[in-house]
């Protein structure tokens, strides 16, 4: 069974809306929906109805929160990894 995201691309949304939400995800934290929409050759207005149907900044806060617990998973894994091997004989 996989893990759907809320980032992830959701039901329903076309490919269109969910490239445009990649590319204000990709902007990082200066993004903005008329940079999208320049980027993308759509409109604000466009960008905004999308943005507002798919709770984008929702889904921009889910992504950075998911990266967040990676990097704390990681940082975990890497203690552990140097807890055992100071341990070693």
């Amino acid at each position: 069974m996989s893990t759907h995201y809320l980032f992830d691309r959701q039901p329903g949304e076309r490919e269109e809306a969910f490239t445009a939400f990649r590319a204000y995800l990709d902007l990082g934290p200066k993004r903005s929906l008329a940079a999208v929409g320049r980027q993308l050759g759509k409109s604000k207005a466009l960008m905004e109805r999308w943005s507002s149907r798919w709770n984008w900044v929702a889904r921009v806060e889910a992504y950075t929160n998911h990266l967040f617990r990676q990097a704390d998973l990681e940082q975990q894994r890497e203690l552990r990894r140097k807890i055992v091997t100071r341990m070693r004989p």
